[in-house]
């Protein structure tokens, strides 16, 4: 059986006859770890030949390999006989073998050669050992300058080093890489093609590609490359390079061109980053350009449900390998599927057979117990209901793996994670003759173990237990508990000396542990976990008990306690607890006094005479040694602060925080007294709740400052000179009616650390009949400011006002007393609104006007102005009516609107006889119209003020003769508007107007007294139109136009009745007489036609307004 799998060097096609009948081949070795020959190695060489009718059958036996190694050269046997590994093919009449086809066409021959066991002592020097095979000679390449030259086959045994120790090769410690696929020697072009030779390593050490250059002699020369080709791109590809994967080192190009191109594979080990071994494999590949049309199957990888999922690895949208990593016990499942619908010549299907390759794979493919490295061995089956691994059209197959730490490197090292890669190339190929289409899955599995993770004894301590035993705790490693076997305890007398284990805990939810001998003296732990495959942690922080010592002081009639520890392991920086009781009252005498970072802390006694004892915990647990002595309290160090001292109903209250000191029996208020100092006008128990009412306070009338201290058990005072002091604000005010002004001033509040931020000056406010509305804020004042003025009143609303002080945090308050009034103060207007100003009928002006019922008005003063700028004069004091409507409506019968644009205005002066306010001012609209030559009338007006909605519009109304009603002609939102009056048509000549403009949306909806909005109506204006004559110079009786057969003029505005029109020749003759304004002369006399010439004409007639009016001139009569 013949196996192609992924390959490093392709087989290409030659046209010339191969010059000799080496092909190429490789040379391993193998260390032998068990057995008889045990710490041994043993060679092995594999020569490919030439074959075919015309080449060379010798080859040398044995081969003898070159070293620079102790011990000299190394002979190696062939074992077994020559193998035929050319390619199958469906048809044997066109198939490659060493006895069908005369040489140089691809077919191959392998023979195998193995050394006996050898022992090499020493360590190997930087540049490694090698080994050598050199023999003539290299048949005819495309890509080499030189067709005839030597062949040279090597490999290299490095040194490897622990810790630093170069390792001896006695015993033998590696095996190097083997190749698993055999060299593919033809393929065809016309498709994209991979190879991968498959190198696996025995030690699991880690494997990389590197193309290399082939050699000719035994010393290291390198064969020369054509243009065109180089070692790391030996192959036709179109003009590109040849992709290479260093990892699984599949190669993959488009064979662009025929012929026998040479190529050499590196393949090298590294363990703990070290190169240990490098093998070459040089071999020629053919590619044949004359094979016809055939494409490889297709290859898929199928990831199943609820196993781990191989990812393609993608490079330049080609998929160079899948992979995957699992840790060891995960089971690896996926399908392979491959489809090839090509049919062979004689129009059957195409075969499809699956050939895979990989050290980890079971003999027989589907045994998981034995032919493997490591079992359990990786099997593969044909997916039901298929029975083969070569089927037609589709080919399924199952890949299943059941990892576990066997598959994890064995060597004995200490570098890195525990690792291992996999590779297995997974090939489908057809049966197309000459040469079968290869397609290639290249799937790598990494099988790993973590190295278990310590646990976390970042927040660990040893607690002390009352029977004298030491609990250690601690938190959950941070990985999972898969990799989880046991933990470890180790004790040590201090930190730098050896360490002993003493227990071991194989539950994993265990999380402390109790040593219940400890040694004498000091205690340090640290654990460690064990877990994986058979792998321990690093260990864990090292941590120890608390020790604490009580240092009284002073040493005798102590009152303070100084305590000092250590930290329960290095770097710890907890808050610690500090824990007190009475001698002899057990576990429930216990209470926490304070809280510390620091290690060490000086705990002022609070009771009389007692013996003490303390120990420092954290949170709560993690119990120190205890330690104590007798204390007594000498003095009280409460400092006690006022929260603030405020006013409430009348009463002044004082509130502060409870002293820190645990034994306070009572507290004293102290009130500073002028010439006396600070006086006791209080003794308060400790259990008064707040705010506590201050004694013969009088925050109405007085501000006075207060202090408090506290009286411990013993008798101790603490010190007053450490309290700031807190006074009272008092309010004060002054209201004057008529002014409407309240002043309101107080003091400034005093004793808040940070200060006052603002005073907010408040009132409670209530309306006649109420309800009161409280606590409403007028205004916010700044810490410096104690005046605050308002006008903001009402009559008879009752208001009571007060400040409040805030701190600069903003959580502390003081009130003032309340000044409280029933305000007297004289009531403004709140609407003092003219909302009309229009023109009547009889040229009055007619002012309508809305007061403030509530406003303390006595009259309203109607004034005017004659023009803009001019000064207001009064035209008379209205009082202020007493039932609704609450409005004024005036009639200005002293103006003359036809002529003069007024200001008016309303001024309300109020119950003190001071101007109260004055409304907005009213203007009435003053119209003008100019009468022009086109028949149009020019109207203009000044713009109406004010009414509260804006004016909407303005409307425009005529009358034809002074006198006769008012028609709606137009609307503007202008001040200027033209009137074409030629639709009027001969009618008199006077034209008169008016405006009214109308007001707009407002807020407050006031209407006139029948419900509609507000408008304002201008004077009326008129326009006169003089007579118009149009009389033509000229006609002729035989005119095509109709209208120039007659002669007659065309007059506009003229007096009915009153026309006369006469036509004389040149001696005075009347030819033509008419007292009808539409008759004209047809250039007749007496019927017969006039002659041709100048005659005059003398019209007659009266004007619309009754005035005489006389015209002649000339005319001339054409024909």
């Amino acid at each position: 059986m013949k196996h192609v799998f992924r390959i490093f060097a392709f087989l290409l096609f030659a046209q010339s006859a191969l010059a000799s009948h080496y092909l190429g081949g490789e040379i391993t070795w193998r260390c032998f770890d068990s057995g008889p020959n045990a710490g041994k190695y043993k060679f092995y060489v594999i020569l490919y030949r030439e074959c075919g009718t015309g080449a060379s059958t010798f080859l040398p036996n044995p081969v003898v390999l070159s070293t620079n190694a102790p011990g000299g050269s190394i002979s190696c046997a062939q074992v077994g006989s020559a193998t035929d590994v050319s390619p199958n093919c469906w048809d044997g009449t066109q198939e490659i073998n060493c006895n069908g086809v005369t040489s140089g066409q691809g077919a191959v021959e392998e023979r195998r050669y193995e050394s006996g066991y050898i022992t090499l002592s020493g360590v190997p020097p930087a540049g490694g050992w090698y080994f050598t095979f050199t023999d003539c000679c290299r048949p005819s390449i495309t890509n080499l300058t030189s067709s005839s030259s030597s062949y040279t086959l090597r490999a290299y045994m490095f040194p490897y080093s622990i810790n630093g120790v170069p390792q001896n090769a006695n015993p033998c410690y590696d095996s190097s890489p083997r190749f698993l696929e055999p060299p593919k020697s033809v393929i065809c072009s016309g498709y994209e093609y991979t190879y991968a030779h498959n190198a696996f390593d025995d030690d699991l050490d880690s494997v990389v590609y590197n193309w290399a250059y082939p050699q000719t002699s035994n010393n290291g020369t390198n064969a020369s490359f054509t243009t065109g080709y180089a070692f790391n791109n030996p192959f036709p590809n179109g003009g590109n390079t040849v992709s290479f994967n260093q990892q699984t080192g599949a190669m993959t190009f488009n064979p662009s061109a025929g012929g026998s191109f040479a190529s050499c594979v590196e393949v090298s080990a590294y363990r703990c980053n070290q190169k240990i071994a490098s093998v070459y494999r040089d071999i020629p590949v053919i590619i044949r350009t004359d094979c016809g049309y055939n494409t490889p199957p297709t290859v898929q990888i199928n990831n199943i449900p609820n196993f781990p999922a191989l990812t393609p690895v993608v490079a330049s949208g080609d998929t160079l390998y899948w992979e995957t990593t699992v840790y060891a016990g995960q089971q690896v499942k996926f399908d392979l599927v491959s489809q090839d619908a090509q049919l062979l010549p004689n129009f059957l299907p195409q075969t499809i057979e699956f050939v895979p390759s990989g050290g980890q794979l079971g003999v027989p493919l589907n045994n998981p117990n034995s032919g493997c490295l490591n079992p359990p061995c990786a099997t593969v089956n044909p997916k039901s209901p298929q029975t083969s691994f070569i089927s037609t059209l589709n080919n399924e197959i199952s890949f299943d793996w059941m990892t576990n730490c066997n598959h994890i490197s064995y060597q004995n090292n200490s570098c890195g994670t525990p690792t291992n890669r996999y590779v297995f190339a997974l090939r489908m190929q057809d049966n197309f003759c000459v040469a079968p289409a290869i397609r290639v899955a290249s799937v790598v599995i990494n099988v790993v173990s973590t190295i278990p993770v310590p646990p976390d004894l970042s927040q660990a301590c040893v607690s002390q237990e009352p029977g004298g035993g030491l609990t250690v705790d601690w938190g959950t490693p941070l990985d999972t508990g898969m990799n989880f076997d046991a933990y470890v305890i180790f004790r040590g007398s201090s930190p730098t000396v050896p360490f002993v284990a003493i227990d071991t805990i194989y539950n994993y939810s265990t999380l402390s542990y109790t040593d219940l001998t400890p040694l004498s003296g000091a205690n340090y732990y640290y654990l460690r976990t064990l877990g994986g495959c058979g792998y321990t942690s690093q260990t864990s922080d090292t941590v120890r008990l608390m020790e604490m010592s009580v240092t009284p002081i002073p040493p005798t009639n102590s009152s303070v306690a100084q305590l000092d520890w250590n930290a329960p392991y290095v770097g710890a920086t907890p808050t610690y607890e500090i824990w007190r009781r009475p001698q002899g009252t057990g576990a429930a005498g216990w209470s926490m006094v304070s809280t510390t970072t620091n290690k060490t802390y000086n705990d002022t006694v609070n009771i009389c005479g007692q013996d003490l004892e303390y120990q420092i915990r954290i949170n709560g647990a993690c119990n120190s040694t205890i330690d104590g002595g007798f204390f007594s309290d000498q003095n009280n160090t409460d400092v006690l602060k006022i929260d603030s001292v405020t006013v409430n109903g009348g009463t002044a209250l004082i509130s502060w925080t409870p002293g820190t000191n645990g034994d306070i029996v009572n507290y004293d208020i102290l009130e500073w007294v002028p010439g006396t100092g600070w006086n006791s006008i209080a003794t308060v128990p400790n259990t008064v709740s707040m705010p506590y009412p201050l004694p013969g306070a009088t925050p109405g009338s007085s501000v006075k400052r207060y202090k408090v201290m506290s009286t411990d058990s013993c008798g101790n005072q603490s010190s007053d000179l450490l309290v700031a002091a807190h006074n009272n604000m008092l309010l004060t005010e002054n209201m004057d009616p008529c002014e409407g002004i309240m002043r309101l001033r107080w003091n400034q509040y005093r004793g808040w650390a940070g200060g006052v931020k603002e005073y907010r000056v408040l009132a409670d406010v209530t309306p006649p009949g109420g309800p009161t509305q409280i606590g409403v804020l007028l205004a916010t004042k700044a810490p410096g400011d104690t005046a605050f003025n308002t006008r903001d009143l009402i009559g008879g609303w009752s208001y009571c006002y007060y400040i409040r002080a805030v701190d600069a945090a903003g959580q502390r308050f003081s009130s003032s007393n309340e000044v409280c009034i029933n305000s007297l103060a004289v009531q403004r207007s709140r609407l003092l609104y003219l909302a009309k100003t229009s023109v009547r009928n009889d040229n009055a002006v007619e002012l309508v006007t809305f007061i403030d019922k509530d406003a303390d008005i006595i009259h309203f003063d109607l004034q005017r102005a004659d023009r803009d700028g001019a000064p207001f004069t009064s035209l008379g004091l209205i009082p202020k009516p007493v039932s609704p409507p609450w409005e004024i409506r005036f009639k200005d019968f002293s103006a003359d609107p036809a002529n003069h644009r007024y200001l008016y205005r309303f001024v309300a002066t109020d119950s003190c006889g001071g101007i109260d306010t004055a409304s907005n001012i009213g203007t009435n609209i003053l119209l003008e119209v100019e009468p022009a030559d086109n028949l149009t009338n020019i109207l203009s007006w000044n713009p109406y003020r004010d009414f509260m909605g804006g004016v909407l519009k303005y409307d425009i109304y005529r009358s034809i003769g002074e006198g006769a009603g008012m028609t709606f002609v137009g609307t503007t939102t202008d001040t200027i508007f033209t009137d074409n009056i030629r639709p009027t048509g001969d009618n008199v000549g006077i034209f008169c107007y008016k405006v009214v403009a109308t007001e707009g949306p407002s807020l407050l909806n006031f209407t006139d007294y029948d419900g509609s909005v507000f408008t304002s109506v201008s004077n009326v204006a008129c326009a006169e139109h003089k007579p118009r004559i149009f009389i033509p110079n000229s006609f002729s009786p035989s005119s095509l136009q109709v209208e120039n057969r007659t002669w007659r003029p065309k007059q506009v505005y003229v007096e009915s009745g009153s026309y006369k029109l006469e036509i004389m020749d040149r001696w005075g003759n009347i030819v033509f007489s008419t007292t009808n304004e539409n008759t004209g002369w047809d250039g007749t006399i007496d019927g017969v036609k006039a002659s041709e010439g100048s005659y005059i004409y003398q019209l007659n007639f009266r004007s619309k307004q009754g005035e005489p009016i006389e015209m002649r001139g000339t005319l001339l009569l054409l024909y």
